[in-house]
């Protein structure tokens, strides 16, 4: 049995875990409204005007997840110009140099590329509308962070 000290940061666990838990799932739902509207969006031209892979200077292993593909890009839309730097929804992670590097070839400066931009907000737009791969990770930390707030509150 718990003594009430332990009772009281078993709680506190508990309502962080829980608000984590929150947290992750009303990001989970934006993310997936994101993408079902994105099935509506229009593409246009773009060029690729900036793409480098940021090594910070404490990188000692390229092994680490330190690493920060910057890649942006303009498009027009009517007759005004967008910048913009989203590939994908959700965000760029930050990732090990070699994924970065594969990415920045990916998209050289001065490529051609396809953008697909909101109708309805011309600002809002990217390069890789269905990439699922953050989606997926986003679903394991929001399950994981239920899971332990169930135990912790059933605890």
């Amino acid at each position: 049995m718990l003594d009430a000290s332990q009772l009281f940061y078993t709680q506190i666990a508990a309502g962080v875990c829980l608000l984590i838990f929150a947290g992750l799932a009303y990001n989970l739902l934006r993310l997936r409204r994101q993408m079902e509207a994105s099935k509506a969006w229009i593409n246009s031209d773009g060029d690729i005007v900036a793409s480098e892979a940021k090594i910070p200077l404490s990188h000692t292993s390229d092994d680490q997840d330190d690493v920060d593909a910057v890649i942006r890009y303009r498009y027009r839309v009517g007759g005004q110009i967008n910048e913009s730097d989203c590939i994908k929804f959700g965000g760029q992670p930050m990732m090990s140099r070699a994924f970065a590097e594969a990415l920045v070839a990916k998209y050289p400066v001065g490529a051609s590329v396809d953008v697909y931009y909101d109708p309805h907000d011309p600002k809002s737009a990217v390069l890789e509308p269905r990439k699922l791969d953050n989606l997926a990770a986003q679903f394991v930390f929001t399950i994981a962070f239920g899971v332990i707030a169930v135990i912790l509150i059933a605890h």
